[in-house]
């Protein structure tokens, strides 16, 4: 298993530290599906997952997602982050994921990221 993140993922978490929405979407496949945190429902497509990176943009006025820890096999990619957000009135809120990125042609087109949404909760408030 390599460690070097192919590059489609490494555009991703550039344009998503960047706040830019429309570029990270267009880093996913038409028919892409995003778990954002499990067990919610998943979003899917391109247009909505779009829309789920415009909110975060919108609600926070910094986001910085650092991979800690990658592995990648093929089309499959492991990643440990820590997703940090940065709110206007500058509080920091962050929690660990781990990630599954599944490729396609050279862009996303399945992502699994799993949270520990009480934790999320409880530094949200």
């Amino acid at each position: 298993m390599s460690q070097v993140l192919p590059p489609i993922v490494t555009q991703w978490l550039e344009r998503i530290s960047n706040r830019d929405a429309i570029g990270a979407a267009d880093c996913f496949t038409h028919d892409a599906v995003y778990y954002f945190a499990m067990p919610h429902p998943p979003v899917q497509g391109r247009d909505h997952i779009r829309g789920m990176f415009s909110g975060q943009a919108t609600m926070y006025k910094r986001i910085s997602w650092e991979v800690t820890e990658s592995a990648v096999d093929g089309d499959r990619v492991w990643m440990e982050r820590l997703d940090r957000f940065f709110t206007h009135d500058d509080r920091e809120i962050f929690i660990e994921c781990v990630g599954v990125v599944e490729l396609e042609d050279g862009l996303i087109s399945e992502v699994r990221d799993y949270v520990d949404l009480h934790t999320w909760e409880e530094r949200n408030k």
